[in-house]
């Protein structure tokens, strides 16, 4: 499966997004990420972090290993950033009882931020919206749109949970997998 970005500059902090692949694993072109459902659900990946580029590009195996290396030895901001990714790379392997753990710690641990109040939301809203994912992707779509929305209300800048709680709610039927680009 494909990887692109798009930054989230208006909330002038490095993350990335990629989307995740909702229902059955399928390898998604360019071409397809132009006809993207709007079944199709958006992660928010750190970026300038270890693992992070070979979240973004794909391989998923390597970010994941990458950033739980680092985080071991990583600041407590940084670990956080590398905990949320970890909590990525869980899902998009398709780990789900790992993904269920880590994507939880990561929440809980997300107000616990280092940089101030403003730092706090935002990690919270990530933390929301990666769990969200994961919620959807279980079948919960009551419990992710609440997330969405939590996270939205927390932090407006992250549009990436605005559009999640769009795609969720005009969803008809089992989402499917597909690639695109963030915000």
């Amino acid at each position: 499966m494909e990887t692109r970005t798009g930054r989230t500059v208006a909330v002038g902090w490095a993350a990335a997004l990629c989307s995740v692949a909702l229902g059955q694993a399928a390898a998604a072109s360019p071409a397809q990420d132009a006809r993207q459902p709007a079944s199709s659900m958006s992660l928010v990946v750190f970026e300038d972090v270890p693992g992070s580029e070979a979240l973004l590009r794909g391989d998923y195996e390597a970010g994941l290993g990458e950033s739980m290396e680092a985080a071991e030895r990583s600041s407590r901001r940084r670990a956080f950033q590398l905990a949320s990714n970890v909590c990525v790379a869980q899902l998009k392997l398709g780990r789900m009882q790992a993904a269920r753990e880590q994507c939880g710690r990561v929440v809980e641990t997300s107000l616990d931020s280092r940089g101030g109040r403003a730092m706090a939301r935002r990690h919270h809203a990530v933390a929301l919206v990666n769990q969200g994912v994961l919620l959807s992707v279980q079948g919960d779509v009551e419990a992710a749109s609440v997330h969405f929305d939590e996270a939205r209300r927390r932090f407006p800048a992250l549009g990436v949970a605005r559009s999640n709680l769009l795609r969720i709610s005009t969803a008809g039927g089992e989402p499917s997998v597909t690639v695109g680009e963030g915000p």
